[in-house]
């Protein structure tokens, strides 16, 4: 959207990136009960607190040198093809995750 209707139709862009933020975040919200099933049978209670412990020490890291590079596409490229970007970027995050 950022790459094909920011420039020509901003309103529209806008309701579709929060409907679909909407929709990322309800599917989230239903599906984490599940995935805390899951890491709940296949970490050891003892080492859970150090599981999630790790796991967002690993998010905060990966963020901060994420945010760099949003920075700098931000800095450096047009305004909606530094949005597309980071939209990209983000989509491939949430597919690795």
């Amino acid at each position: 959207m950022a790459f094909l209707l920011a420039e020509r139709a901003p309103a529209l862009a806008l309701v579709l990136t929060l409907l679909m933020l909407l929709v990322m975040t309800v599917t989230g919200g239903a599906l984490m009960p599940a995935w805390l099933d899951v890491i709940g049978g296949a970490v050891p209670a003892a080492l859970r607190g150090r599981f999630f412990g790790l796991s967002a020490l690993g998010a905060g890291l990966a963020g901060l040198g994420a945010s760099a590079l949003t920075a700098h596409a931000l800095a450096t490229l047009p305004p909606a093809a530094g949005y597309g970007f980071c939209f990209v970027g983000a989509s491939v995050c949430m597919l690795v995750s």
